[in-house]
């Protein structure tokens, strides 16, 4: 189960804070995501960051639910069959 919280983080003792909209999974917050979102935050938007928390975490619930589709090449070898 993936939950999409509401984060704010700080990054020095400024008090200055960016909202994030990370991915809380049953192991604990999706740290990469985070660091993209902190990376990215000068030049997006929270909604985009939202949609893109969405994105994680359909694409994790339909590897979590379909775990013979765990192979990286079936990802990268589906849109050459689609037009083929």
């Amino acid at each position: 189960m993936f939950v999409s919280i509401r984060a704010k983080v700080l990054t020095d003792e400024t008090g200055v804070y960016t909202e994030i909209p990370p991915l809380l999974a049953a192991t604990g917050v999706l740290e990469p995501l985070i660091d993209y979102f902190l990376h990215r935050s000068h030049d997006r938007s929270l909604e985009w960051m939202r949609k893109v928390t969405r994105s994680v975490r359909l694409f994790l619930e339909y590897i979590q639910i379909n775990p013979a589709e765990r192979d990286p090449l079936d990802f990268t070898d589906r849109p050459s069959r689609a037009f083929t």
